[in-house]
């Protein structure tokens, strides 16, 4: 989320300086892909193959997310704004700035998202500027990589701005296959997400290989059903 953070922040910087002017002639690429893996650290990307070889493009190694949450620090993402200047510090608030999605909409572009949060509703501003914007809840993880497909499907013969956002990464703590261990020999975590609970050392090694089987299944479902769908050479 970090990289994807200060990579949109400094997009976003140069879109807003012609928001008013036609973007399609200001920018080099057909149709723009955010893909968004929630939790995901930085220093994990490169057992699993998300390195400059991933995409075929480049990796930023000094980025910081702008908040250590998903409602603050997505907002950032798709504003390019810190949680200060966007308004969306808790879920009392609403996004009060406009969005990478109204952006793209008004120059024309087709705009659609799949997002796989329950911080992700559309009540706090998530959906502003999106044509079609379905919103999942965490334990739906294998519908984000169901209907994305659907929404590249429908881009791919227009302008487009895509995002796609999983949680899958975020939720090692579930019960769910992909998670545990293969032979059966790991003890099941009561609770993951609780980060402020002093662990006794067997959990911390549970939680940290649940995480990485959690990181190498959705890296393999983004190989399989999205990136077929992307044409690299006319999409960023």
């Amino acid at each position: 989320m970090a990289a994807a953070n200060r990579t949109m922040s400094g997009f976003a910087k140069r879109v807003r300086v012609s928001e008013s002017a036609n973007l399609s002639e200001k920018v080099k690429y057909r149709s723009f892909c955010l893909i968004v893996i929630d939790c995901l650290r930085a220093d994990e990307l490169l057992p699993y193959g998300a390195n400059e070889a991933f995409f075929g493009g480049l990796t930023f190694r000094n980025c910081f997310a702008a908040s250590g949450w998903t409602l603050p620090s997505m907002a950032s993402i798709l504003t390019g704004h810190f949680p200060a200047e966007h308004g969306l510090h808790n879920h009392y608030c609403q996004i009060k700035v406009p969005t990478k999605a109204e952006i793209f909409r008004d120059a024309g572009f087709y705009t659609a998202a799949v997002v796989n949060n329950n911080n992700l509703d559309p009540a706090f501003g998530f959906a502003n500027g999106f044509s079609s914007y379905t919103y999942l809840k965490n334990e739906q993880h294998d519908d984000v990589f169901e209907l994305a497909p659907q929404h590249l499907k429908e881009a791919a013969e227009r302008r487009s701005f895509v995002l796609i956002h999983t949680n899958v990464v975020h939720d090692y703590g579930m019960d769910r296959p992909y998670y545990r261990d293969p032979e059966g020999k790991e003890p099941i975590p009561p609770v993951a997400h609780k980060p402020w609970i002093t662990w006794p050392d067997q959990y911390h090694r549970v939680l940290r290989a649940r995480y990485r089987r959690g990181i190498r299944y959705c890296m393999e479902r983004i190989r399989s059903e999205v990136l077929p769908h992307l044409d690299l050479s006319s999409t960023l």
